[in-house]
């Protein structure tokens, strides 16, 4: 008895495991034929995904008959059966218009919808013509609250520190993460 209980439980699960396949696919854009790094692939309905690889490839495993919606930052989203896989999955590129868009840290949103303070100043202010400094630093002190750039010594190109309310910055030509 005990073998015949063993013997249908893996005929069960083995029934579990032939149901499942690897998707095997590539991510491209529609216009310029260049891979999606970072695309996102997930299965309608399921709870697998994954992230596209520098070169746009992902892979999968998914059960039998099932959608996958492939998405990314800057593109219309795509749902297509798993079965279609087999040629690169093309994503066209979508434009969004935003009234006063705003860059922050991690991503971009609307002024309305941005809860803390703001700042703005029209890049013409910023142009070297428009300004007796050498470095945007030093430009946006007196123009944005909380900005203080000061520099080791007068010697060109010397060492800064910038604070942005009471925070130090680092004094490197890297973005601020």
């Amino acid at each position: 008895m005990k073998q015949v209980y063993l013997l249908s439980l893996a005929c069960m699960l083995s029934t579990g495991a032939i149901a499942q396949q690897v998707i095997r696919g590539t991510v491209r854009d529609s216009l310029t034929k260049a891979p999606v790094p970072g695309a996102t692939i997930r299965v309608v309905n399921g709870t697998g995904g994954v992230t596209a690889n520098e070169k746009g490839e992902f892979e999968l495993r998914v059960p039998a008959n099932t959608q996958l919606r492939i998405s990314s930052i800057g593109f219309e989203t795509v749902q297509i059966p798993a079965a279609a896989v087999m040629r690169p999955i093309m994503l066209v590129t979508s434009a969004q218009t935003l009234q006063m868009p705003v860059v922050i840290g991690y991503g971009t949103r609307q002024r309305s919808g941005v809860t803390t303070s703001i700042s703005s100043i029209d890049s013409r202010k910023l142009a070297p013509e428009n300004n007796i400094v050498s470095d945007v630093g030093k430009a946006l002190q007196g123009r944005v609250a909380g900005v203080f750039v000061a520099s080791s010594s007068g010697a060109p190109g010397a060492r800064r520190t910038s604070s942005y309310a009471g925070c130090n910055l680092p004094a490197r030509n890297m973005p601020i993460r």
